[in-house]
């Protein structure tokens, strides 16, 4: 029984000397934070055309409803890295249709680029 007595006095001792759980919190915790400054940034100024697209952003367009089909349950994520794996098992021969549509929408972007530049 002695032992037993001891044994209840050194675990009321040791827990009387540590910090309660609520005390340990507010000694964890971090300081506030300052408050970021709310006011709105200024908007980019359009640039007054839309920029090409890539032969990969032609080829996402085409197969990228075709890979959401086939995985219904990939997350948008997923499906991106999807659609990047199946661009890189493409050969040259199946890009080539994409890259052609690409070099088209190159020099549509650069017309309006130019008209674009013509009107500032």
């Amino acid at each position: 029984e002695d032992h037993i007595e001891e044994a209840s006095r050194v675990r009321q001792r040791d827990t009387h000397q540590r910090p309660s759980r609520s005390q340990h919190i507010l000694i964890m915790a971090k300081p506030a934070k300052e408050k970021k400054d709310t006011t709105k940034k200024a908007k980019k100024k359009d640039k007054g055309y839309k920029a090409a697209s890539s032969a990969y952003t032609f080829f996402a367009k085409a197969n990228r409803a075709k890979i959401v089909a086939a995985n219904p349950e990939a997350t948008f994520g997923e499906v991106g890295k999807l659609v990047g794996a199946a661009w890189k098992e493409c050969s040259d021969k199946d890009k080539k249709p994409y890259a052609a549509q690409a070099e088209k929408d190159k020099a549509r972007a650069a017309k309006d680029k130019a008209a674009a530049e013509k009107k500032a």
